[in-house]
């Protein structure tokens, strides 16, 4: 049984989730479901959001 090799986010896709989940003002418990939903969706959380 062949499984997918796990994904490894770089730094800056790992600090690009954290500014996006400053700028939302998300709860730790958020930030870790939108990761997953998008994940999941292969989408990467956008990071040139203007306020």
């Amino acid at each position: 049984m062949l499984t997918k090799p796990r994904k490894r986010w770089t730094p800056e896709e790992k600090g690009d989730i954290v500014l996006h989940a400053l700028r939302q003002e998300m709860t730790q418990s958020d930030m870790i479901s939108s990761v997953t939903v998008a994940k999941k969706l292969k989408y990467r959380i956008p990071t040139d959001i203007k306020e």
